[in-house]
């Protein structure tokens, strides 16, 4: 068989072929985004090699912005023939301000969590309909009693990370992603 009919889009062929297809096409995963589909070489999606670029760029610049401007806002900072040299990467993806990379990073990030979540679901069972009912952002405040009240575990999901996980919360502590009994994922503070 050729690999054209070896991949994941041609999954009519596993019916009339049984066993023999589902040994030649094992489908590789994403480790940061959780897709699946990658080439046999590849540890990670390209987008996801896309978005570490444009984060490592992007702190290389607000070091270099701190250097050369100081106090200057770094929002609003529009890149010029200095910044292009210096990183052709944002020329070659045409990213030309500060505000473009700052949200070219967080669409990005938005779109690896949703992946996560998805993948996260997909092995609980949950139908396809359904899997985007969990928000992967949660609020960071909330009423309770009638009193705003802030989040103290993190604003992200838990279920988007997998059982061990550390990350700092609101309140300045460390959490730790823990199991239910039911199966699912939660942000316990680590004592």
């Amino acid at each position: 068989m050729d690999d054209y009919h070896k991949e994941p889009s041609h999954h009519g062929l596993s019916d009339l072929l049984g066993e023999k297809m589902e040994e030649e096409t094992a489908r590789r995963i994403c480790k940061t985004c959780h897709r699946s589909g990658l080439p046999s070489e590849a540890d990670e999606c390209s987008s996801c090699d896309n978005m570490r670029a444009l984060y490592d760029i992007r702190k290389e610049l607000a070091e270099w912005h701190a250097e050369k401007y100081g106090d200057e806002r770094l929002d609003r900072f529009e890149f010029d023939e200095e910044v292009f040299d210096r990183w052709p990467y944002l020329k070659e993806n045409h990213v030309d301000g500060m505000w473009y990379l700052d949200h070219s990073i967080k669409r990005g990030l938005d779109r690896i969590l949703s992946s996560r979540m998805n993948h996260y679901q997909e092995g609980k069972g949950v139908p396809y309909w359904k899997r985007s009912t969990t928000k992967v952002w949660k609020n960071a405040t909330s009423r309770r009693r009638g009193e705003v009240v802030s989040r103290k575990s993190p604003l992200v999901s838990a279920c988007c990370f997998d059982v061990g996980t550390r990350m700092k919360g609101n309140d300045g502590w460390t959490y730790l992603v823990k199991l239910r009994k039911d199966g699912t994922n939660f942000w316990s503070k680590k004592k």
